[in-house]
């Protein structure tokens, strides 16, 4: 997923797709992948594929900043110099209360495909090689 929002910020021809990245990093920001939240942050600050949202910016930057991202926190700061008590209050909550999705595993494991019958008997009629020694 977050590949695909890498693909969209690089465009066709150099011209990105701002939508279509923020679409794919939100769905890797959900399941917490760090580089997605933090993109995420960046395109709801500028108005870039989703509409401008200093507060959601704020807690996604908040997120990542809590990881440890240096360049998260100086962002995160600069953000909420922007918006109000009130604004702030509920962002740092939405930062506090986010978990990530868990992935499922079949998603990424799942059994190996099965051989070409072709390949098989190829394989097998090939008469085993000894084994070398000393390398």
């Amino acid at each position: 997923m977050h590949n695909l929002g890498v693909l969209a910020v690089e465009g066709n021809d150099g011209k990105p797709n701002y939508t279509s990245a923020a679409l794919w990093f939100g769905k890797a920001a959900e399941y917490g992948i760090r580089d997605s939240q933090y993109n995420v942050a960046v395109l709801l600050a500028r108005g870039l594929g989703l509409p401008k949202d200093l507060v959601k910016s704020y807690t996604w930057f908040a997120i990542v900043a809590a990881a440890g991202d240096a360049d998260a926190a100086k962002k995160r700061d600069e953000v909420a110099a922007r918006l109000t008590s009130s604004e702030l209050a509920a962002a740092n909550a939405a930062a506090a209360a986010f978990e990530p999705r868990q992935m499922h595993s079949a998603a990424n494991e799942g059994p190996p495909p099965a051989a070409h019958p072709e390949a098989a008997q190829a394989t097998q009629a090939q008469p085993a090689k000894p084994k070398v020694s000393g390398l």
